[in-house]
């Protein structure tokens, strides 16, 4: 496959492992395996509407640079010309002061105000789907951003794991528990907390029609939660696919998280791999191939390593 080099200056390819049986491919349906997904982060990609800068700087690198909604959809025809048929949009939330990134979240029901508009995301969706691209969009349910206002809110003292940090990343309660990165980590076994980040997902859903969900930090998340997050939102759209990104060297660890419903997950245990087959042309891949094929053997479940997804940087 022949991949033009665009605007950006770094192409990381990320292997897209799914538990799924063999005899899904074989229908000749289109499904999300045969995708390829162009990654977006949406502050860095494309300044489509100025108007909406406010304190943008892009020569800061901890500040907002002026991508947004306009930006992306006025590069479609580009993205398809590449030969992308899906695009993963980090998060497009309101969020807190200095969150160009999007993760952290603010309002799960608005958009970031300096992406653009709610109706201006619809239109990305709309116009993608007119050139038969899927839209996926980031989804974080582990944690909101710093300093968030409910930390401060008498009703939702409870909506929070005690604050302390992941010391021990081999006890999954403490990974489960703790403040990654020291952001306020949600309860998802409080009711409220569980039905508020699913009632937001299916609201996104119905609003803008969206083809799936990227699923943000799944191992700091219990399995329960994601089994009843994953129904719910399949339930409001059957179709939806869903990508999970748990975050670990070793693939069974990943496997693991094939009970909870989520379609696919990102290979890590591949990552230098990857990294070393592409920072060089004119080389032979067999090895990579090999090495990819004797991985599977080790992989628990029916499993297809399926597509790469290219993001950019």
């Amino acid at each position: 496959m022949t991949i033009k080099r665009g605007r950006h200056l770094l192409f990381i390819l990320i292997l897209l492992v799914s538990f799924q049986p063999l005899s899904v491919f074989a229908s000749g349906e289109r499904t999300m395996q045969d995708e390829i997904i162009y990654m977006i982060m949406v502050d860095r990609f494309h300044n489509g509407d100025p108007s909406n800068d406010k304190d943008a700087n892009p020569d800061d690198p901890y500040a907002y640079h002026g991508g947004d909604f306009k930006g992306i959809t006025d590069k479609l025809d580009h993205i398809e010309e590449m030969g992308f048929t899906a695009i993963w949009l980090t998060p497009i939330f309101e969020n807190m002061p200095k969150g160009y990134h999007g993760y952290w979240t603010k309002d799960y029901y608005k958009t970031n105000e300096y992406f653009g508009t709610m109706d201006e995301f619809k239109t990305l969706v709309d116009e993608a789907h007119k050139r038969d691209i899927k839209i996926i969009l980031d989804f974080v349910v582990n944690h909101v951003g710093p300093n968030h206002d409910w930390l401060s809110d008498p009703s939702k003292e409870d909506w929070f794991h005690p604050q302390q940090p992941i010391t021990n990343w081999n006890d999954q309660q403490e990974v489960e528990n703790g403040w990654l990165y020291d952001l306020p980590d949600l309860d998802q076994s409080n009711p409220e907390v569980a039905a508020y980040l699913i009632d937001a997902a299916k609201w996104w859903i119905e609003e803008t029609d969206i083809d799936g969900f990227r699923l943000d930090t799944v191992k700091h998340v219990s399995k329960d939660y994601w089994k009843e997050f994953v129904s719910a939102v399949k339930a409001e759209k059957e179709d939806l696919y869903l990508i999970g990104e748990v975050w670990h060297d070793n693939p069974n660890v990943v496997a693991s998280y094939e009970e909870t419903g989520i379609d696919s997950f990102f290979d890590f245990s591949q990552n230098g791999s990857l990294r070393t087959a592409f920072e060089r042309s004119n080389q032979s891949l067999g090895w990579l191939f090999s090495m990819l094929k004797e991985t599977r053997r080790f992989l628990i479940g029916p499993i297809c390593l399926d597509s790469l997804s290219i993001t950019t940087i």
